[in-house]
């Protein structure tokens, strides 16, 4: 969400959730400060969760990996993809360390260089990134989970290109803003109401009906990592984790459009959901127009 709503964002929307874990005036604020404030927040609010240190932390015991994981194993009404059903199965401690050690080594490496690419955008990453994880898994390169708020999942690191770890790590950080985003302000009139599927839209990457929140986190997620192909990557990303740009950015404004399409008969978002939509869509318009005059 970094480019999508303005650099200022990141920093204006913690201060306003963890408004009181900080005890400097906002003038004075560091980078340390945002991280404190978010790692008190966080463990206010998922007590079962290891207390997170300042800064990212690269996970590497395994009782700590194990106790990240349980926030993906339990349920939700909104699994909608087969994956999800067999919970065990989509993400699971990795029994090799020798091969976590050396994925987190990987990683660290190609974290710090994008910090050189990009250092605006890594200082955010730094602060709603509190951990990085290697799980196991036959059905998921990483993801995210509105449980486990400042952890992101990582499948097998070494087996992708930096291009894709970058996108990746873009991918999921906005996941992460978005939770934070929804504690502020709801997006959803109903939560409920979102796993009928009558209430499904199309979604971005998948192009496929899912439930309202995954078609939601889509379209902001695809929108954001558009714009980092626009700002430091470029359009001939090398990424294999998000389709081409020629294909990425019609199908995400598609989504806006049937997420709207849908809003106009059910009223199923909140004010703060229909823009966070309005804003992609004008974001992939500017995008769009910009690529075919190209």
């Amino acid at each position: 969400m970094y480019y999508s709503f303005g650099q200022q964002y990141g920093y204006n929307l913690l201060y306003t959730v963890a408004r009181r874990y900080f005890t400097q005036p906002a003038s004075e604020l560091s980078l340390a400060d945002f991280q404190r404030a978010y790692a008190r927040w966080i463990a206010s609010i998922q007590p079962a969760l290891p207390e997170p240190v300042q800064g990212v932390e690269l996970v590497t015991d395994e009782h700590r990996e194990e106790l990240l994981l349980r926030p993906l194993l339990e349920p939700s009404i909104l699994d909608d993809r087969d994956q999800y059903r067999d919970l065990h199965r989509f993400k699971t401690v990795q029994r090799d360390r020798d091969q976590v050690a050396c994925d987190a080594a990987f990683v660290a490496e190609l974290v710090q260089s994008f910090h050189a690419k990009d250092p605006g955008f890594w200082e955010i990453f730094d602060i709603y990134t509190n951990y990085l994880v290697f799980p196991d898994s036959q059905s998921s390169t990483g993801g995210t989970s509105s449980g486990a708020l400042g952890v992101i999942y990582l499948v097998h690191p070494r087996q992708r290109n930096a291009d894709t770890i970058y996108e990746l790590l873009v991918h999921e950080a906005t996941h992460l803003m978005m939770f934070v985003d929804e504690r502020r302000s709801r997006h959803y009139r109903d939560s409920h109401a979102l796993a009928n599927p009558d209430h499904f839209a199309v979604s971005a990457v998948y192009q496929k009906r899912r439930p309202l929140d995954k078609v939601l986190h889509s379209i902001v997620v695809s929108t954001e990592v558009l714009l980092h192909r626009e700002h430091v990557l470029g359009h001939g990303s090398e990424s294999t984790v998000h389709p081409p740009t020629a294909t990425l950015a019609p199908a995400t404004l598609a989504s806006c459009e049937s997420i709207l399409e849908l809003q106009a008969r059910k009223q199923l978002l909140a004010p703060r959901g229909v823009q966070l939509v309005e804003t992609c869509a004008k974001l992939l318009e500017g995008l769009l127009a910009q690529t075919v005059a190209a």
